[in-house]
């Protein structure tokens, strides 16, 4: 396997265990702390003295308390472990000892490990200052935090839909795929996809395609999902002809393509330190130091994990 098949299985292993992101508490803790339309331009002593303020988060702030406060998930394997000698590894803190050097060569990384759901609360109440894991639905993150440009290297497409013939018309944005129910092969990249992006659509699985055909015309879906962007409908590879009984829909999972990748959250208005962010993404893409900071840390965790288990395989025996 070459290192960009490795790369390109590690994406579909962030998709394959992405979360379904739910922000009940933050749209309420957003407007509690008046961060729903702040700036980090305000930099008054009582609002860098709050940690539930914008201004606590800016750049310069966290350059003045030398301190950066990093959410990295404890349930997901490679993104952050520690190594054989108890350090901390993994590509999250690559990423995070870059941004501490952006806003201030003194500023120390202060990591806070936690399961990907609380991190995005401890983002929202002010705990850290952003968080680095699998985050990679932009837009339900843009409804409740600021986000930074993508970082994650490759390029996905988005998940095409189909209707049965007539009705796709009636699904041209993404509003209109919600609580509908959307055929996919189980298992697949679409399930994920679906999940992840419509969360409150109803996912039917089935065994394949020519299932997920079935369930369309007899009434028991609304669409198929499918990554064929010419898919014919029929399941077979020989058979290039469109079925006449389905038919492709405008709309994609997710509409807007630049909605997929990986994005790190910061709290809501907190224009400043996404600006920075955003600058360093776009450095580190040019030297493709993600995609090898990716690669790498997946390496070491997976040799990490295959010594463990010949540690654990020896002590049985």
């Amino acid at each position: 396997m070459t290192k960009i098949e490795k790369i390109k299985k590690i994406g579909s292993m962030f998709l394959a265990t992405s979360i379904a992101l739910t922000f009940c508490s933050c749209d309420k803790k957003s407007s509690e702390n008046g961060n729903s339309t702040g700036s980090s331009n305000s930099t008054s002593s009582n609002n860098v003295n709050s940690k539930t303020a914008v201004a606590y988060h800016a750049p310069e702030a966290i350059k003045n308390r030398g301190e950066l406060n990093v959410g990295v998930p404890s349930d997901e394997n490679f993104t952050f472990f520690k190594d054989k000698d108890g350090n901390n590894s993994g590509y999250a803190v690559n990423f995070s000892e870059e941004i501490a050097k952006k806003i201030g060569e003194n500023v120390k990384v202060n990591y806070v490990s936690k399961s990907s759901a609380e991190l995005l609360d401890s983002v929202s109440n002010g705990d850290i200052d952003l968080a680095i894991g699998s985050f990679d639905n932009a837009g339900i993150l843009k409804k409740n935090f600021s986000v930074s440009n993508s970082y994650w290297p490759m390029t996905v497409d988005p998940i095409f839909v189909y209707a049965k013939n007539g009705q796709e018309s009636n699904y041209t944005e993404e509003s209109s795929l919600k609580n509908k129910k959307i055929a996919v092969e189980s298992g697949s990249d679409e399930s994920a996809f679906v999940s992840n992006f419509v969360p409150d659509a109803e996912l039917i699985e089935c065994d394949n395609i020519e299932a997920c055909v079935e369930k369309v015309l007899n009434g028991e879906a609304d669409l198929i999902a499918s990554k064929d962007a010419e898919w014919s409908g029929t399941g077979t590879e020989s058979d290039n002809k469109d079925n006449p009984d389905i038919s492709k829909c405008s709309v994609t999972i997710p509409a807007n393509p630049e909605d997929i990748g990986m994005f790190i959250p910061v709290m809501l208005g907190n224009t400043e330190l996404v600006d920075l962010l955003n600058n360093l993404v776009n450095e580190l893409s040019e030297s493709n130091k993600v995609s090898s900071w990716i690669f790498d840390s997946y390496s070491k965790f997976s040799n990490l994990d295959n010594s463990n288990d010949k540690i654990e395989e020896e002590t049985q025996n």
